[in-house]
């Protein structure tokens, strides 16, 4: 008995810690909490150690690091500096310019991870909107929005997805066979009720910004990409597409190595291995096998509520463990694809709720307050929540 309560205390303050960011009195961020709620699962008997490694999702973390790779060799190459003045030479209107920046944040979201693309481009979005003297609080709306949106699309656009594509088999075409529409109807209703909410912020560009840019060196990384995407059009398990891409970048006459693995963030990477050590002990748990039996009462093999419960969730927890709790109740659907594939597309749409409900969306808040430009709680809520509503409802009704 006492095991079970340790367990589902443990858990709990993991959750929250990770929920929140950091826990009240403790200098710990969400890494370390869930290193430490690891051991701790480990040191009440939640798990032994042969459960704790076989809980680790190797493969998971090999895209994770394959993807920093790849984006860190594009970043190196000026890649996302030239998308942003890409955006900039063809808008004419900050409807316009809005438009195409969230089309571009999208599209790059569905090939690469949203974080590291909202990281690479939210600098660059604020220096198009002070040269263009418009707003960039709608800008940096539209970019979190469309990134979480358009990483809703493939197997590689977010974490969430990845971990679901490992469980579920599906490849990456047919998932984005299956999601592409709704991630793009989704777009389409983002970016208009940005427009709509602030319509007296976005006017006709009187100037177009210079942004001094270096030469595309890129042929590296271009080659790395084209081999990645026709990996996964054929069907190559992701994971290995992912890390022969990378391998590919990592061959270099003149770069150091460690200049070209400095991009892997070795920090995220422990935190999802520490966090599948810590959803297994959970699943192990009493607490667990009740809150199974009461979601799959209320979900009872319908979609619409499994759907709802997954967004609900992951804004609870967060969308990672959200997927990891709610992978068992896929065996209640007749259909368990389509089943995967309304989680994939609600726990990551759900993203776009609330400042705090993604990981891209603190991203983009905190860059910006380095620009002296707050992107608050509210600011967000008035057109993240909507969204949100409107996305998953659009996803559920493709889907289903």
């Amino acid at each position: 008995m006492w095991r079970e309560i340790a367990t589902s205390l443990i858990v709990g303050i993991v959750m929250y810690g990770i929920a929140v960011g950091r826990l009240p009195w403790l200098a710990l961020n969400r890494t370390t909490i869930a290193l430490i709620g690891a051991a701790a699962l480990l040191a009440v008997g939640a798990l032994d150690g042969d459960q704790a490694w076989h809980a680790i999702d190797i493969p998971t973390l090999v895209i994770l690091a394959g993807m920093m790779i790849i984006n860190g060799a594009l970043e190196e190459a000026g890649f996302f500096r030239h998308a942003a003045a890409w955006i900039a030479r063809f808008a004419r209107h900050g409807r316009t310019l809005l438009g195409i920046m969230m089309l571009v944040s999208a599209v790059l979201s569905a090939i690469f991870l949203n974080d590291t693309v909202v990281f690479l481009l939210t600098p660059l979005v604020i220096m198009v909107a002070r040269q263009t003297n418009t707003s960039p609080i709608p800008l940096l709306l539209g970019l979190a929005l469309s990134a979480n949106i358009g990483s809703s699309a493939t197997i590689t656009g977010n974490p969430q997805n990845i971990v679901i594509g490992n469980l579920s088999g599906i490849g990456f075409v047919p998932f984005l066979q299956a999601l592409w529409i709704p991630s793009l109807l989704s777009l389409i209703v983002a970016w208009a009720m940005l427009t709509l909410l602030y319509r007296n912020q976005l006017h006709v560009l009187h100037s177009t910004p210079h942004l001094t840019l270096p030469p595309l060196n890129a042929p590296h990384a271009l080659v790395a990409i084209v081999v990645l995407t026709i990996a996964l059009l054929v069907g190559v398990n992701p994971a290995v597409a992912v890390m022969i891409a990378a391998g590919l970048l990592l061959i270099r006459r003149h770069t150091p190595a460690a200049n070209l693995l400095h991009p892997i963030d070795g920090s995220l990477l422990l935190f999802f291995a520490a966090l599948f050590i810590v959803t297994a002990g959970f699943r192990e748990s009493a607490t667990a096998a009740w809150m199974y039996a009461q979601s799959a009462t209320f979900i009872d093999g319908q979609l619409i509520p499994f759907a709802v419960s997954a967004a609900l969730l992951s804004n609870l927890i967060s969308n990672v463990p959200a997927v990891l709790v709610l992978q068992d109740v896929i065996t209640q659907f007749a259909n368990p694809t389509q089943a995967w594939l309304v989680l994939a597309a609600s726990s990551t749409l759900a993203g776009n709720s609330t400042l705090l409900a993604s990981v891209a969306n603190l991203i983009v808040a905190e860059r910006a307050a380095q620009h002296d430009i707050t992107l608050d709680f509210v600011t967000y809520l008035k057109i993240g929540l909507p969204v949100t509503i409107a996305s998953v409802a659009i996803a559920i009704w493709w889907l289903t």
